[in-house]
């Protein structure tokens, strides 16, 4: 929708999370919490995520705050579609300048730097870091989930790691009972309310 003159309302799960929106939201750049998130292949072309197989309970798990927005530099070496469970992330950017030579940023015009997604299929990228710039506004629900390669042949052989989305105030393996983080107040705000 960047380029399009369509300005759609966005609840706050959908919040646009891009530079110009968070600023004009008051939301301060610096803390966006950035993390680098790649699958990698370091088991005979086996795919994993950050260098590590999957294992739960997960002794390394990637973390969300709730009440933040966070930002996954993202890449890939090869083709795979990346899936994350419970909250939708933000396609803020992509750097075509780590494509393979030859290749283009998507095969079609489907995806759209500003929409928002629970899985992408991105092309052949180099393994430098931040092909992609994914954002997230976790919502208000706490506790585990997984992000994966959406071939359940990868997932299956490792290709997943577990997320834990966290309530300020409460130790990893103490989140709220009911999974509901009290008084939770999304950071930045839709531009459309119920």
């Amino acid at each position: 929708l960047a380029s399009e003159a369509c300005k759609p309302l966005r609840p706050a799960y959908a919040a646009d999370l891009r530079d110009a929106a968070l600023t004009a939201a008051g939301y301060n750049l610096n803390a966006v919490v950035k993390d680098d998130v790649q699958f990698t292949f370091d088991r005979n072309f086996a795919c994993e995520v950050n260098h590590q197989v999957f294992r739960f309970p997960d002794p390394n798990p990637l973390q969300m705050q709730l009440g933040s927005v966070q930002q996954w530099n993202f890449n890939d070496a090869f083709f795979h579609p990346l899936h994350v469970h419970v909250n939708p992330f933000q396609l803020v950017a992509v750097n075509s300048s780590l494509l393979y030579p030859g290749n283009h940023a998507f095969s079609s015009n489907f995806y759209k730097i500003g929409d928002y997604y629970d899985t992408l299929v991105f092309p052949f990228y180099t393994p430098d870091t931040g092909a992609l710039t994914l954002r997230f506004q976790p919502g208000k629900w706490t506790g585990y989930t997984v992000m994966h390669c959406h071939y359940l042949q990868h997932e299956d052989l490792g290709c997943m790691k577990v997320v834990l989305y966290k309530c300020p105030g409460y130790p990893d393996d103490q989140q709220p009972a009911n999974g509901e983080c009290p008084g939770f107040v999304p950071p930045v705000p839709g531009t459309f309310q119920a």
